[in-house]
């Protein structure tokens, strides 16, 4: 059996990571943590420098990518889904109306079709 080697750290996170995402297309060398905070943050692989997606009031629960890379989407305890344009890091939408905070989101496996969801589960 073979081991599997760390071969680097990446450090600047708080808490735990509850949700972690490769992004893909011209982004593809790029990771959307979500840790146990409000913000969302993007690593590049090759270099580790981050970028900090503000916006979220509560802390993220749940990050998703599109399947080119030109969206992300998030979720949490603030009650909102966000949608997230990568080439400028900005927020395009915001879902709002929830009673409950949100624990999961998606989108689309289809190129060109965001269709954003998200649950949550009252008592649990």
């Amino acid at each position: 059996s073979s081991k599997l080697a760390t071969t680097r750290t990446i450090v600047g996170h708080n808490d735990e990571i509850l949700d972690l995402k490769v992004l893909s297309g011209e982004h593809s060398n790029s990771i959307v943590v979500a840790t146990n905070s409000a913000q969302i943050r993007i690593f590049e692989l090759d270099n580790f420098s981050c970028q900090v997606l503000d916006g979220h009031t509560a802390t993220v629960l749940c990050v998703e990518t599109s399947p080119c890379g030109r969206y992300i989407a998030s979720c949490g305890k603030d009650k909102t889904v966000r949608l997230w344009r990568t080439q400028d890091l900005k927020c395009v939408g915001i879902g709002t109306g929830h009673t409950e905070p949100i624990g999961a989101c998606g989108l689309s496996r289809k190129v060109g079709r965001y269709e954003v969801s998200g649950k949550a589960a009252k008592n649990g």
